[in-house]
């Protein structure tokens, strides 16, 4: 596994890691977890057709080593992120694209941190 310029692996999130991952976000309840963590990530800034898109951006640009490091993130009132955490999404989120949707989706992310949406520990 060669490493980026993050520290994060560049082996693209596929094979039986994003199977079981895709078979998870199938099981009751997992879906609308991982939406309303995304949701608070984002501070209620997306609709939800975004923030499925924003997902579906994520898992494609993720890396197994970013999904293993995220797995712990749950939603909440105020979402605290560990440093690596934190380094980790925001790693993903430079990767989601350069178009006019992307853009949206960071500037939520970002607004979100900077009104204490979630926070770093």
């Amino acid at each position: 596994m060669d490493a980026g310029k993050d520290g994060s692996s560049q082996l693209a999130l596929k094979g039986p890691l994003r199977w079981e991952i895709d078979r998870r976000l199938k099981e009751p309840g997992v879906q609308e977890q991982v939406d309303q963590t995304v949701h608070d990530l984002t501070g209620g800034a997306l609709s939800m057709d975004d923030i499925h898109a924003f997902e579906r951006r994520a898992l494609d640009t993720a890396t197994t080593a970013d999904a293993l490091k995220l797995r712990g993130v749950e939603p909440g009132a105020h979402i605290v992120l560990t440093p690596d955490e934190k380094r980790t999404t925001d790693g993903v989120m430079s990767r989601i694209g350069t178009d006019a949707q992307a853009d949206r989706f960071r500037g939520a992310y970002q607004g979100a941190f900077r009104a204490g949406r979630f926070r770093v520990r």
